[in-house]
């Protein structure tokens, strides 16, 4: 029986499986770094490009991990940019739901399948350690079982926000001097669990299927 299977691109940054060392490999950082290694895997028909998120540099005994100096660029961010020059593959972010907020990253995500044409995808993560938590305004460490609950309401809302807009919402009518059809934005919001949230999406996402 055939097959199909789905081919991921990974920048991974700096770290042991880099050959950093070598004038080849080129920079972990600049920008044409990412566009090579995306137009590669589009010429070589990969399904997407895969960027995984760094929300702190490492330590040991107190040192910042050398391997770690380079740092990670904000993914969504790199991603946008990545939008101008390719046409198909898909872009994919790992994006925190322990330590951001939901209707912030509903929104760059929406952004991001825009300026794409549909091609946003998001790897929902949580964060196990305070470690981490103290670059944050929330904070500190949330035991395994909040740490998926909230990661639950967090994909929840978000998804609630995109849905804020009807797939016919945009009416863009110039005779009847309407853009939006009435009730095609519909506000919602909740104020339990762990995500508050009281507003519809300022951007909606590119397709009905959501990233």
């Amino acid at each position: 029986m055939t097959k199909q299977i789905h081919l991921a691109a990974h920048f991974p940054g700096v770290n042991n499986t880099t050959v950093w060392s070598d004038p080849a490999s080129g920079s972990q950082i600049d920008f044409d770094s990412f566009r090579h290694l995306a137009q590669t895997a589009e010429r070589g028909k990969f399904d997407f490009f895969f960027l995984a998120e760094g929300l702190r540099l490492r330590e040991a005994k107190g040192r910042i991990h050398d391997l770690d100096v380079m740092g990670r660029p904000e993914s969504l961010t790199v991603l946008s940019a990545l939008a101008a020059v390719t046409t198909h593959l898909g872009l994919a972010a790992t994006v925190n739901s322990t330590f951001n907020e939901p209707y912030e990253v509903a929104r760059r995500l929406a952004t991001l399948d825009h300026l794409s044409g549909g091609r946003a995808a998001w790897n929902v993560v949580t964060s196990f350690d305070a470690f981490t938590g103290e670059n944050f305004r929330r904070g500190g460490f949330l035991a395994e079982a909040d740490r998926y609950t909230r990661a639950k309401e967090f994909l929840q809302t978000a998804r609630e926000l995109w849905d804020s807009w009807a797939s016919d919402a945009v009416a863009a009518d110039p005779e009847a001097g309407r853009f939006l059809r009435p009730g095609g934005v519909t506000p919602s919001g909740t104020g339990d669990g762990t995500s508050t949230f009281r507003d519809c999406s300022t951007c909606r996402a590119a397709r009905r299927a959501t990233p």
